[in-house]
Parts: C-alpha cells; sequence; structure tokens
C-alpha cells in the first residue's frame, strides 16, 4: 500500500512468496523488479544463479543491470544458504519420526 496505490500480489508457491519478500530486502529492488525475476526463472534457477555467482543469466532479465546483478548475489547470498539449511533441517526431522 502507497499513497498513490495499492497492490495485490499473488503467488504459485509459497517458495516463491518468500522469495519476493526476500527480493524486496535487497537494497535498489522493488515489487516490479522482483516480479521480473520471478517470471524470468524459477526459484530454483534463481538460487542456483546466486550461488554461482551467475551474473549473466541475473542480467538477461528485464531491467536488471551488472551493478544490480551484483548487488543481488552479493546480499541473497546468504539468505539462500541460510534457507536451504533450514530446509534440509526440516527435511531431515521428518526422516527421523
Amino acid at each position: 500500500v502507497r499513497d498513490d496505490a495499492q497492490a495485490l500480489f499473488g503467488f504459485a508457491t509459497e517458495s516463491e512468496k518468500a522469495l519476493f519478500r526476500q527480493l524486496l530486502k535487497v537494497s535498489g529492488v522493488g515489487a516490479k523488479m522482483a516480479l521480473a525475476i520471478l517470471s524470468a526463472m524459477s526459484v530454483t534457477d534463481f538460487e542456483r544463479a546466486v550461488q554461482t555467482e551467475d551474473t549473466a543469466l541475473l542480467v538477461k532479465i528485464p531491467g536488471v543491470g551488472k551493478k544490480t546483478a551484483e548487488r543481488l548475489i552479493i546480499e541473497m547470498r546468504d539468505k539462500i544458504d541460510r534457507q536451504a539449511r533450514a530446509v534440509a533441517i526440516r527435511a531431515a526431522k521428518r526422516w527421523t519420526r
């Protein structure tokens, strides 16, 4: 909600919603760019691009330049690693029950 508009976003999966929220926390990334990223690639592909530091793949997304791609990699790397560990821990707990 802003002074001049109200926007509602919908997502196919919980992981897309989680990534959208994390992208909004990155400096210089707004809702429009976050949606462009999610439209251009899957959550898994984005995570792989960040983990392998593939700026060339991120730059192919409309609105993402080299500096933004580098910023995405730097700011999202730790968040993605933490999220992957949390998923692994939850999966391990399910198997031990």
